[in-house]
């Protein structure tokens, strides 16, 4: 796990910018959205525009040092030490079709890693916050398990990591000190992901290639 600066000012300042991000969204969904297609054949309007311009003059106001990574406008500054990432508007197709599922995202990486992240859905008045290796909240509500209600489980935002991966087989390996080295970097990131240690580790398919790191 690595180090992080103190996450609290930035954290507010990410809700900062969602909540001036949900009430342009809010006021734009009234009427009728401009639209165009880009290259790519993607869906933008006037709003994305108009959204992303704000929270980048809100960014570069409060934190000119640091740099902005953006949907609809030129990155600038992305070698800085602390990168805001946005996309004014994530789900422009339901957004044109008055779909309320859209929002937007926001996001702060620091030294290329993640750091904040913030999704808020402002016609349904759902937000989750992150903050990397500390805590998750879905609405002010802080989340650190799989919720049991199916309406709450619809609700949770999936975290998708990547991982350097290895070639050598892992069957008939029973000894953790064996294991491929990105194999242990895997396992402990996930210790630290869960907070908590791993007993037990298999191997292949076979029963007996497993590898006991605690003794149950």
């Amino acid at each position: 796990m690595y180090q992080k600066p103190p996450h609290t000012e930035f954290l507010a300042f990410a809700q900062t910018l969602a909540d001036h991000s949900r009430s342009m969204l809010l006021l734009a969904a009234a009427d009728k959205p401009n639209v165009e297609v880009k290259q790519d054949g993607s869906f933008v309007t006037a709003t994305d525009r108009e959204i992303e311009a704000s929270l980048r003059h809100l960014i570069t106001e409060t934190y000119p040092e640091h740099g902005i990574l953006g949907e609809e406008f030129e990155n600038q500054n992305t070698d800085a030490e602390f990168v805001w990432v946005l996309d004014p508007i994530d789900g422009t197709a339901p957004y044109i079709a008055g779909i309320p599922v859209y929002g937007s995202l926001i996001a702060l990486a620091w030294k290329e890693k993640p750091f904040i992240g913030v999704i808020d859905h402002p016609r349904t008045s759902d937000r989750w916050i992150g903050v990397v290796n500390s805590f998750a909240e879905l609405n002010g509500k802080k989340i650190d398990y799989l919720p049991a209600a199916s309406e709450d489980q619809f609700n949770v935002k999936p975290i998708y990591k990547t991982f350097p991966g290895w070639k050598t087989k892992t069957q008939g390996i029973r000894n953790l000190k064996d294991l491929p080295d990105n194999a242990k970097k895997y396992i402990h990131a996930l210790e630290d992901f869960i907070g908590a240690r791993i007993s037990s580790i298999s191997t292949s398919p076979e029963r007996d290639d497993t590898i006991l790191v605690e003794d149950p």
